[in-house]
């Protein structure tokens, strides 16, 4: 799919809000895989960083198309290559580790 992601809050783990396509969104990142964070392979529950994860479209987060919390909640069909990219996004960025 390769849309654009846009991060406008970021921390070197933990809360992360930005923008994907049409959408809004934020998550919580830890800083190792966790038996509770989406798995970036399958997207289900277990062995990645990603612990809660909502989507939503328009600023008021009242039509959420995407929500994780330790499980999923909701999840649209129509939004899951946006989720997959987000994720695989999320954990490849927060996975890096400086070398000095």
């Amino acid at each position: 799919m390769s849309s654009r992601i846009d991060v406008s809050q970021n921390g070197r783990h933990g809360l992360i809000e930005g923008r994907i396509m049409h959408c809004r969104w934020f998550a919580l990142v830890q800083p190792e895989p966790t038996s509770f964070g989406i798995n970036p392979r399958t997207l289900l529950k277990g062995g990645g960083r990603v612990s809660r994860l909502c989507v939503y479209i328009g600023s008021s987060r009242k039509e959420i198309v995407a929500e994780y919390s330790r499980g999923w909640v909701s999840l649209k069909y129509n939004y899951i290559d946006i989720v997959e990219e987000l994720v695989d996004y999320l954990e490849r960025r927060y996975s890096l580790k400086i070398v000095k």
